[in-house]
C-alpha cells in the first residue's frame, strides 16, 4: 500500500474499493475488543446510580423543566437558541433535549433520571475510548473511577445537570475526532493511534471535531478548556509543543472564549452574578480558587460527606496561613516540572488536567451559586478525570512491573484489586444515591452536615409548604431568610408562596415584591403576583404587573393569556383579544386560549371571529366538551341550526361519557350540569332545524335530569356547597370564565 506524508502525518492512499474491507474488519475487530469493556460500565453505572431512577426532582428541576413554558410547543426551540433572555442560562442545546425529552414522556421525572445513567454510561465508554487512544496504561480503571464515583452522583441525580453529561458526551466525541485529524505522536515518533491508519482526509475528521466541539459548548461552556487540555496532552506525548500542534487550536480557543463570554454576561445580568455579594478581592478569589483545588482532591480521595450544598467558606478569613491553599498548589506543578524528566510527565500532565478543566468554577469568574457555596460535586466532573487517568495509570504500571501471575494478559492481583475497589465505590455511590429518593431526603442530610445552609432550609421548607406543613415551613423559611441576608429572591419568593397558601395576599403581595426587585424577570413571581392580585380584585394591578412583565418576557405565552383573562374581568374585550391574539402567535395550539378568544370575540359581535376560534378550539382537542359546546351554541345564535347539532351532539356524548365514568362516592353535580345545559341547548337546536320530535325527546330527557340534580341538591342527599357546584356547572359551558 502506498503512503504519502501529509500536513500533520501520514496519510493513506488507498482507493476506496480496497479501503472498505480492511476498514470493516478494523471495525469488527474493534467491537470485539470494546463491547465487554462498555456493557461493564454500563451494568456498573445502573449498579451505582440505580435508586436515583424514583428520585424525582430537585432544586430548579422544576425551573428548567416542570415550569418551563419554551419546552411546551414548537415555537419555543426558537427562544431556547435565539432568545437567551427567556432562561436564566444560555445552554441551547440541553434546553433542546429537555424539549425532545418532554414531548416523549413530559415531566415524568423517570425519563429524565434514566437517560441521565445511560449517558454516564456512555461517557464512561467514550472516555475510555479517548484513554485507549491516547494509549494510557490502564484507560478502563481510569474510566470505571470516572463512571462510577460516589462524586458523579450529584451530576446523574440532579436532572438539570444533563448539561455537564450531554457536553461531556459531545466533547469526548470531538476529541476522539480530534486525534484522527491530528494523532499525538510520541517523542519516539509512534503514533498514540497505537499502529491504526489514518484516513486520507484529514480536514472532514477536524470539521467534524470542531462541529462536536461547538456543540459541547452549547450544552455547557465549562469544556471551553478543552483545546488547552489538547496542547498538555501533546506535551505529555512528546515533551514539547510546535506549531502543528497550536494551529489547529486557535479556532477551538476562539470558539470557547466567544461561548464563555455569553455565559459570563447571562450569568451576571440574568441569574444575577453581581452585587455586594460577589465583591471578592483579587487575594480573595486566588485563596479560594487554591482551597476549591484541595477540597476536590480531597472528595476524590475520602468522598464523605457528599452534600448537595456544601458550607460556605468566610472571605472575610481569606488571608495569613490560607495563602497555603493556593501556594501548596503552585508548589506542586513547580516540583513535578522539575522531576518529569525523571519520574515521567504523566502526574503533570494529570495536574494540569486538573487545574485546566477545573478553572471555569474555581472562582476567578462569578457565578450565582457563590452566594451560598464556593464548590460543588458536579464542578469536577470533567476536572477528576486528571486524577483518575493518573490512578489508573499507575496501578496498571505498577501491577505489570511486580505482577507474576496473570489472567486474561492482566496481573492476579489487579483483577482482584481492581474489583474490590470498583465494587466498594459501587456500593458507595449506590448508597449516596439513595440520599436522593425521595428528593427532599437530599436537603434533610444537607442539614446534618452543614446546619446552617439557608437553601437547604428553603427546599425543605418547600417540601412542607407543598404538604400544608406550615407550622414547619414557616421557622425554616423565616432561619433562611435571616441567613441569607433577608433578600435572596428565591426565598423571598418562597415566603410570598406561603403566605399565598394561607390565604393572605396582601403578605403574599409584599414578599413578592421583595422577591422581584432581585430577579424583576423572575415570571413564575410575576405569575403568582397577578393572581394574588386577582384574588383580591385588584384588576389594575395585576394588569400593570402582568404588562411589566411582558416588558422582560414578551415571547411568554402565558403572560399574554394571562393579560387577557385580566383585561376581560377589566371590560377590555378589545384589548383582551389582541392580547390573545398576541399569546397565540408563540403557542398557537393552545386549545383554552382558542376557546377563550371565540368568548371575547363574541362579546365585541365578531362572529365569524368567534366561530373560526372555536372551530380551531375542537380541532386541536376532539375530546374538548366545552368547546364543543359553546361552539354548537355560537353556530346556533348564528342561524347555523344543521351545524350546532352536530356539534352539540358531540358535546353531549362526551358529558354523557363524564357522567358515566364517574367513580362512586365522586361528586355528580357539576357532570350532570354540564350534561344538563347540553341536553337543553341541543333541545333547542332540534326545533331551530325542524326536527320537533327529536327536540321534545332531548328536553324530556334534560327535564328527567334537572329533576335528579334537584333531589341531589337536597340535605342529606348532596355535597356541602351543591348549589353552588350546580350554578358553577349550568353556567361554565355558557360563560367560559
Amino acid at each position: 500500500m502506498s503512503q504519502t506524508q501529509g500536513p500533520v502525518g501520514t496519510r493513506e492512499q488507498a482507493g476506496g474499493s480496497a479501503q472498505s474491507p480492511l476498514l470493516a474488519s478494523a471495525l469488527w475487530r474493534w467491537l470485539k475488543e470494546v463491547w465487554p469493556g462498555a456493557l461493564a460500565l454500563l451494568v456498573l453505572a445502573f449498579a451505582a446510580y440505580w435508586p436515583l431512577i424514583h428520585a424525582g426532582y430537585i432544586w430548579d428541576d422544576y425551573g428548567y423543566i416542570v415550569q418551563n413554558p419554551d419546552l411546551r410547543h414548537l415555537r419555543g426551540l426558537w427562544s431556547i437558541w435565539f432568545v437567551p433572555s427567556t432562561s436564566i442560562q444560555y445552554y441551547p442545546l440541553v434546553y433542546t433535549l429537555f424539549w425532545v425529552e418532554y414531548h416523549l414522556w413530559g415531566t415524568n421525572p423517570v425519563g429524565f433520571h434514566l437517560l441521565n445513567i445511560v449517558l454516564q454510561a456512555t461517557d464512561g465508554v467514550l472516555l475510555w475510548m479517548v484513554l485507549r487512544q491516547v494509549r494510557l496504561p490502564g484507560a478502563w480503571l481510569a474510566a470505571a473511577l470516572f463512571t462510577i464515583h460516589p462524586v458523579q452522583v450529584e451530576t446523574v441525580g440532579w436532572a438539570v445537570e444533563q448539561k455537564n453529561l450531554t457536553s461531556a458526551a459531545l466533547a469526548f466525541g470531538a476529541v476522539l475526532m480530534y486525534l484522527r485529524a491530528f494523532p499525538l505522536a510520541s517523542s519516539d515518533g509512534k503514533s498514540a493511534l497505537n499502529g491504526r491508519m489514518v484516513v486520507e482526509k484529514w480536514g472532514w475528521w477536524y470539521a467534524g471535531a470542531t462541529a462536536l466541539y461547538v456543540a459541547a459548548l452549547l450544552g455547557k461552556t465549562d469544556v471551553c478548556t478543552l483545546p488547552a487540555i489538547l496542547l498538555v496532552l501533546a506535551w505529555w506525548r512528546r515533551g514539547c509543543l510546535g506549531w502543528r500542534d497550536v494551529a489547529p487550536t486557535l479556532l477551538w480557543f476562539g470558539f470557547g472564549l466567544a461561548l464563555a463570554a455569553m455565559t459570563i454576561h447571562v450569568e451576571h445580568h440574568q441569574a444575577g452574578a453581581k452585587g455586594a455579594a460577589f465583591a471578592f478581592s483579587l487575594a480573595q478569589r486566588t485563596i479560594m480558587a487554591g482551597h476549591a483545588i484541595w477540597f476536590y482532591l480531597g472528595k476524590l480521595v475520602w468522598p464523605h460527606p457528599l452534600l448537595e450544598v456544601y458550607w460556605r467558606w468566610n472571605p472575610a478569613a481569606m488571608r495569613g496561613w490560607q495563602w497555603l491553599w493556593p501556594l501548596s498548589a503552585l508548589g506542586v506543578i513547580v516540583i513535578l516540572f522539575i522531576l518529569h524528566k525523571r519520574i515521567g510527565r504523566g502526574p503533570l500532565t494529570a495536574a494540569l488536567f486538573f487545574g485546566f478543566a477545573a478553572s471555569p468554577v474555581l472562582g476567578v469568574i462569578s457565578y450565582y451559586t457563590m452566594r451560598y457555596t464556593f464548590v460543588a460535586d458536579h464542578y469536577q466532573y470533567l476536572a477528576c478525570i486528571g486524577p483518575f487517568s493518573l490512578a489508573g495509570a499507575g496501578v496498571a504500571l505498577a501491577a505489570k512491573r511486580w505482577g507474576r501471575h496473570k489472567i486474561m494478559g492482566e496481573p492476579v492481583f489487579l483483577w482482584i484489586g481492581g474489583i474490590a475497589l470498583l465494587l466498594t465505590l459501587t456500593a458507595v455511590s449506590y448508597a449516596q444515591s439513595l440520599v436522593y429518593n425521595p428528593s427532599y431526603r437530599v436537603w434533610a442530610h444537607v442539614l446534618k452536615y452543614n446546619p446552617n445552609c439557608w437553601v437547604a432550609q428553603e427546599n425543605l421548607a418547600v417540601h412542607y409548604a407543598m404538604q400544608k406543613r406550615l407550622s414547619i415551613a414557616g421557622p425554616l423559611l423565616a432561619s433562611a431568610n435571616k441567613l441569607s441576608g433577608g433578600a435572596d429572591p428565591t426565598v423571598t419568593g418562597n415566603i410570598g408562596d406561603m403566605y399565598y397558601l394561607m390565604g393572605q395576599y396582601s403578605l403574599a403581595i409584599k414578599w413578592y415584591r421583595v422577591s422581584l426587585a432581585g430577579q424583576p424577570h423572575n415570571i413564575h413571581i410575576i405569575k403568582k403576583l397577578v393572581h394574588c392580585y386577582e384574588h383580591t380584585g385588584d384588576w389594575a394591578n395585576a394588569i400593570k404587573d402582568i404588562k411589566q412583565g411582558l416588558s422582560f418576557v414578551p415571547q411568554s405565552a402565558a403572560l399574554h393569556f394571562m393579560l387577557a383573562a385580566d383585561l376581560v374581568h377589566a371590560g377590555n374585550f378589545r384589548g383582551a383579544a389582541l392580547a390573545y391574539r398576541h399569546g397565540l402567535r408563540y403557542e398557537p395550539r393552545n386549545t383554552k386560549a382558542h376557546y377563550d378568544l371565540a368568548l371575547t370575540l363574541e362579546r365585541l359581535g365578531d362572529w365569524q371571529g368567534a366561530l373560526r376560534h372555536f372551530a380551531r378550539a375542537v380541532a386541536i382537542s376532539p375530546q374538548y366538551a366545552l368547546g364543543h359546546y359553546a361552539y354548537g351554541r355560537c353556530l346556533l345564535a348564528h342561524g347555523r341550526a344543521a351545524d350546532a347539532v352536530g356539534e352539540l351532539q358531540v358535546a353531549t356524548r362526551l358529558a354523557r361519557k363524564a357522567v358515566t365514568g364517574l367513580r362512586v362516592g365522586a361528586p355528580q353535580q357539576a357532570p350532570l350540569g354540564n350534561l344538563l345545559a347540553c341536553l337543553q341547548t341541543l333541545a333547542k337546536a332540534y326545533r331551530a332545524d325542524g326536527e320537533p320530535q327529536r327536540a321534545k325527546a332531548a328536553q324530556d330527557e334534560a327535564h328527567a335530569l334537572d329533576v335528579k340534580i334537584k333531589l341531589l341538591m337536597r340535605p342529606g342527599l348532596g355535597q356541602s356547597g351543591g348549589t353552588g357546584l350546580l350554578r358553577a356547572a349550568r353556567t361554565a359551558p355558557v360563560e367560559g370564565h
